[in-house]
């Protein structure tokens, strides 16, 4: 699942629920299902995991899981794009979805049609991307495409290079190279008050050879010591090595998040 704040509200969209079930059978087996709606909780209101309350948003489109979500927050938006089909059950064609919340904890699904439908067609719908928005600017950094991704696909393959999305002119590019050549599992985290435009730290994954089937023998993970990021506006990029207790490695498929420090010492906490 996936998780962004617009207002005073946290979102969570996408996902699967699991419960293991013994009763019948011989063996233990797990019952899994896609959540087939977005969830909104009220951050002004304390709770614990006893009492807490969410509120259930009908959702018209895709079930699917380890997707890219795009925040908005001056139009109090949030786009949703690719993703795993549970079970690579009920696929359709790729599209992208925009939720605009309603600022009580509401909102409403539509589906969002590039200004360049041509260009967005070529792109491949995958999960597992590294993503982060910045300037008004989305961007999905590589990812895995299978036969849970997208319809008729026969072989699971890493995508290279980064997709981005003019979250004002609607307009998608496929920005081919730059960074990495692929990752996979990793995460992305926009840093606003670092240089002149910000920038984008990407974190963790592991990097499977692009041009045949995904394995993961051949796919040497990102360590935390050497930390990569990029100027989102001039795509350069810059290398740094780390220090402190440095976490393990391979670091997958984990979430981030990040505030700016309060006083004046400029610092960002992620």
């Amino acid at each position: 699942m996936r998780a962004t704040v617009l207002g005073s509200y946290v979102y969570i969209d996408g996902g699967e629920i699991s419960q293991l079930d013994d009763s019948t059978r011989v063996l233990p087996e797990w019952d899994i299902n896609p959540v087939n709606s977005t969830l909104s909780l009220d951050l002004t209101r304390s709770w614990t995991t006893l009492d807490v309350s969410f509120r259930s948003i009908p959702k018209p489109g895709p079930t699917t899981g380890k997707a890219v979500l795009w925040t908005d927050a001056d139009s109090n938006q949030f786009y949703s794009w690719g993703g795993m089909w549970s079970h690579g059950l009920n696929m359709s064609r790729s599209q992208v979805w925009r939720f605009t919340a309603d600022g009580t904890g509401g909102g409403t699904w539509s589906v969002e049609s590039p200004s360049n439908p041509a260009e967005f067609g070529e792109l491949h719908a995958g999960e597992q991307s590294a993503f982060a928005e910045a300037n008004g600017t989305a961007f999905s950094i590589g990812g895995l495409a299978s036969g849970w991704t997208e319809l008729n696909r026969l072989v699971t393959q890493a995508l290279p290079g980064t997709v981005t999305f003019d979250m004002r002119t609607k307009m998608f590019r496929n920005e081919t190279g730059g960074l990495f050549n692929t990752v996979v599992g990793a995460a992305a985290q926009y840093i606003p008050s670092y240089g002149p435009n910000g920038l984008i730290m990407v974190l963790g994954g592991q990097a499977p050879v692009a041009d045949r089937p995904y394995n993961l023998g051949d796919a040497p993970a990102f360590d935390l010591r050497n930390l990569t990021f990029f100027d989102p506006v001039t795509r350069e990029a810059y290398w740094q090595m780390s220090t402190g207790d440095v976490p393990p490695s391979p670091r997958i498929l984990f979430c981030t998040v990040g505030f700016q420090v309060p006083g004046d010492s400029g610092g960002y906490d992620m």
